[in-house]
């Protein structure tokens, strides 16, 4: 993803989901060593203090043959929501957990269609 446009779409759906107040540091591109863990697509590193965040997005080339295919929008998008639902995440709760971000995708996958199809 060119950085141009991954930071058009930062900004957009910064917009969208009321978090313009959050400093986020984008990086479209990273290698499967840039992860904290094997096979995640995307990851989000956040102060909720000084609403900083960082979201580190898999490069397409190391995605591979998965489930679903990959989609570097809803990646971000999903990222993007877990600063939105931060102060209901990280409980210590594995089921909350689990649960909350199981809707964390729902709703990345909701507003992505909602956009694409007007």
């Amino acid at each position: 993803m060119p950085e141009e446009k991954a930071n058009a779409l930062l900004i957009e759906w910064q917009k969208r989901l009321f978090i313009t107040e959050w400093q986020i540091e984008l990086n479209p591109n990273c290698n499967p060593d840039d992860m904290d863990l094997d096979g995640l697509s995307g990851q989000v590193e956040y102060t909720y203090e000084n609403k900083a965040a960082r979201i580190d997005i898999l490069d397409e080339k190391y995605y591979g043959s998965r489930v679903s295919e990959f989609d570097f929008e809803q990646i971000l998008l999903h990222e993007m929501l877990h600063l939105k639902f931060c102060i209901f995440t990280d409980s210590g709760n594995l089921v909350q957990d689990r649960l909350i971000h199981q809707y964390i995708d729902e709703f990345a996958r909701a507003l992505e269609d909602a956009k694409r199809s007007g």
